[in-house]
């Protein structure tokens, strides 16, 4: 048969009217026209193409989701330091209510459980006290005598121990973010320097 006559059979099942055939009518009898199982097969297996596709990008959106929402809940939980309120927060050491701006304490471990301290010593004296493991705290913060209510990193505050420092507790020591500030209120009071490691070996 014609090339047309051919594809046209391949992709209906059947010759065209007008096809010429060139085979006799013994070869035809022989070698009957039959429809093709690669058309259906084909659309079925494009249908299930599509199919699995959908199915797949489906599954990436479920993924995706996931991760966002994991993200969300991880930054919705991420611990982090809260500012001492004055006139309301207590001392969980002494039990005092925090009155003074100028001397506080927090302690804050990686769970997110945060213990306020209305001076140093309280905040020393729990530290040591083996309630919780030094390691267990993710923040060790401490009030900027020179900014008062300012939490700033205890571990690397400057302090200074003066009898002139009237103190909540009477710890007589005040915590200051710079050198120079501490330097400047040490002449006026008198009082001698300390690091972290001093401070902390104080009151074991």
């Amino acid at each position: 048969m014609k090339t047309t006559g051919l594809i046209h059979s391949v992709i209906f099942g059947h010759a065209p009217s007008d096809v010429v055939h060139t085979c006799s009518p013994h070869e035809r009898s022989r070698y009957p026209l039959q429809a093709p199982e690669s058309a259906p097969q084909l659309r079925r297996t494009t249908g299930g193409l599509f199919a699995t596709i959908a199915h797949a990008a489906h599954g990436t959106w479920r993924i995706v989701s996931s991760l966002l929402l994991l993200t969300l809940l991880f930054s919705s939980c991420t611990v982090q330091p809260e500012p001492l309120q004055y006139g309301k927060d207590v001392c969980h050491f002494c039990k005092m209510t925090l009155m003074d701006k100028k001397f506080g304490a927090e302690l804050v471990t990686h769970k997110g459980k945060i213990y306020r301290f209305d001076d140093l010593n309280c905040m020393l004296n729990f530290y040591n006290s083996g309630y919780e493991a030094p390691e267990t705290f993710q923040y060790k913060l401490v009030v900027d005598f020179t900014n008062p209510g300012q939490l700033i990193d205890a571990t690397n505050a400057f302090y200074l121990k003066s009898s002139a420092l009237r103190t909540p507790m009477g710890s007589e020591v005040a915590a200051f973010a710079s050198k120079s500030s501490l330097d400047k209120h040490k002449k006026e009071m008198n009082g001698i320097f300390l690091g972290w490691g001093e401070v902390v070996t104080q009151y074991k």
